[in-house]
């Protein structure tokens, strides 16, 4: 009995350190069970996706390893919606809910993983408390549509415990799963590329495979070949995802060219961009869903961040001998960002919050054993180390409830976006949009003209512009704002389908087709767009084509009630027209 209740005392600190980050994380996230989807990806990750709409079947599944969503390839996510919509159908509080479980599971398991590669129970205690609480991660845990990012983390912790193991044991099936859940954690989201980088700096510290040589603390390191070659299957598979995700990326028009957006302003933003996530780090204020992209960075602060991130990386170098935690977490915070920095520009933003989700592991492992390191050289009672935490994470707990409460609906996240940042034209014009889908259309006007003040070639002001001119019955005037909206984003599938309609009412079947194909080579899903061909080609009188395109719409949404009315007027419309053809021809002479 004594021996088993001493086994059981025995991990007293890491049940307690355990309970106590679930605790913290629940208070902070709980209220998302309240929460609704935003119209900012979500919609079309789940509500207007009609496959993920339709649970777990075969068909779903199959439709999520061929298609891209939202630019991305990441078949794993889309699956997960699809058992969210199994569990809770459309209850976004659900769907929440699921990203919150995922958050809480990554934290513990973060505390476990570096718990058995350092045998530090209290720093690793600190980082995972850090990387549970920390502002900057709200953004990934609170949004649904950032699945991808607590998804792909849980299957790259668990490949760094598998990895910990083939380490510790070099047996051969702990490397096989190592590779097999990078593979799943890639299907997941393909930020995780630089994993094998990763691998490497755990092999210096605190694996030990990696040795410093000489006097100094920047001396050369001495490895065996053989680190290297274990590399080449995870090295492989993450040029693999890098080559396909760029691919897709570019078709999509995600990615931005070089003539839109010069070289020497991508490496200027980031440089700036690695500064801010830092000082965002360091002090979580002024938090946004969306920060724009500044048409260029003053000279002075990017000056200042190249000293900056200069001095860092020289300090984490000349002390990767003394202090090599120091050398691990700096570089695995600028390794792992590499991927989002912008160097290949996709989408309008300079930076994110989602985007720190993984690289931050790296900084809070500098900071939770350098902090201890600090109290240990200049013999401060253990007390105030133990004080001093619990009021850091006792105010990471309190930034992290009210950064929260910006997710709670699209008005509420996009209003703290405007006030962080008036000139936030893409800001504006979410916020504008939703307004007057609210009923509140002045409102909403003027932020779209607010929007439009910022940037007269902002697609999506351009396109609720026009929608709102199509919905008073000003066709012309819509005409002309979808038509900008098109020419400053081809990719705008809603626009395209909007011009078609107007088009076709004026006769100009031609280019109305050309933009309902548009639309649904962008959006394969589009329903809308689907709709208007069928009806289209069903005026034209060629009712094979009508049927066809009705059909697809009850392939995605066997519900769709308006779709079958009319696949039953084209058949029925399509058997008259046969009739009619079968009586002239009975009547033309022999």
């Amino acid at each position: 009995m004594i021996r088993v209740w001493f086994s059981r005392a025995k991990f007293f600190p890491e049940t307690a350190i355990c309970l106590l980050l679930s605790a913290a994380i629940l208070i902070v996230y709980y209220q998302v069970r309240g929460f609704e989807f935003v119209n900012f990806d979500d919609y079309a990750y789940v509500m207007k996706n009609y496959f993920v709409r339709k649970g777990l079947t075969w068909e779903s599944i199959q439709w999520t390893f061929q298609s891209i969503t939202v630019g991305n390839w990441h078949p794993l996510t889309m699956i997960s919606y699809m058992v969210d919509v199994e569990l809770y159908g459309m209850d976004a509080g659900g769907h929440h809910w699921n990203n919150v479980l995922l958050h809480v599971v990554n934290s513990l398991l973060l505390f476990w993983v570096l718990r058995a590669m350092t045998g530090s129970v209290w720093r690793s205690g600190l980082a995972a408390g850090l990387f549970a609480l920390h502002p900057l991660h709200v953004e990934s845990v609170a949004w649904i549509s950032e699945r991808k990012d607590v998804l792909s983390t849980f299957f790259l912790i668990l490949t760094l415990w598998c990895y910990t193991h083939y380490v510790r044991k070099f047996k051969i099936i702990w490397y096989i799963l190592s590779f097999l859940f990078f593979t799943l954690g890639l299907m997941s989201k393909p930020m995780l590329v630089t994993l094998p980088f990763v691998l490497l700096l755990l092999d210096f510290w605190p694996f030990k495979r990696i040795i410093p040589s000489g006097n100094g603390n920047c001396g050369k390191f001495e490895f065996n070949a053989k680190l290297i070659w274990e590399k080449t299957p995870f090295l492989f598979l993450s040029f693999v995802f890098s080559v396909v995700t760029f691919a897709v990326q570019k078709k999509t028009g995600g990615v931005e060219p070089l003539h839109v957006y010069p070289l020497f302003d991508r490496i200027a933003n980031v440089i700036v961009s690695y500064a801010l996530y830092l000082g965002k780090t360091v002090c979580p204020i002024n938090l946004s869903v969306f920060y724009p992209r500044p048409t260029a960075w003053p000279w002075w602060q990017v000056s200042g961040s190249l000293l900056l991130l200069g001095l860092l990386s020289w300090i984490s170098i000349r002390s990767a001998k003394k202090y090599p935690w120091l050398f691990v977490g700096w570089f695995w915070f600028v390794g792992t960002l590499v991927p989002v920095i912008g160097i290949v520009q996709v989408g309008l933003q300079a930076m994110a919050d989602r985007y720190t989700y993984i690289p931050l592991i790296g900084i809070f492992i500098v900071f939770s054993w350098s902090i201890v390191e600090v109290f240990k050289r200049f013999q401060f009672p253990q007390v105030g180390l133990v004080a001093f935490t619990a009021i850091l994470l006792a105010n990471l707990i309190l930034g992290s409830f009210f950064q929260t409460q910006h997710w709670k609906n699209t008005r509420t996240l996009f209003e703290n976006a405007v006030i962080v940042d008036p000139d936030n034209c893409l800001a504006h014009a979410t916020l504008g949009a939703d307004l007057i889908r609210n009923g509140e259309t002045q409102k909403g006007l003027s932020h779209i003209q607010t929007a439009l003040q910022l940037n007269p070639k902002d697609s999506k002001a351009l396109y609720e512009m026009g929608l709102l001119f199509s919905n008073a019955g000003e066709t012309d005037k819509a005409a002309q704002y979808f038509s900008k909206s098109i020419k400053f984003n081809p990719y705008n599938a809603e626009s395209h389908n909007n011009l078609g309609v107007i088009l076709s009412h004026q006769g100009n079947a031609a280019e109305a087709l050309m933009h309902f194909q548009k639309a649904i080579e962008i959006r394969p899903q589009m329903i809308e767009a689907y709709h208007n061909l069928g009806s289209f080609w069903a005026i034209q009188g060629r009712y094979d084509d009508a049927i066809g395109y009705l059909n697809k719409i009850l392939e995605i949404d066997p519900d769709d009630q308006k779709a079958a009315k009319k696949l039953a007027s084209a058949i029925k419309a399509k058997q008259e027209s046969r009739k009619h053809s079968d009586a002239v021809s009975n009547r033309e002479m022999p």
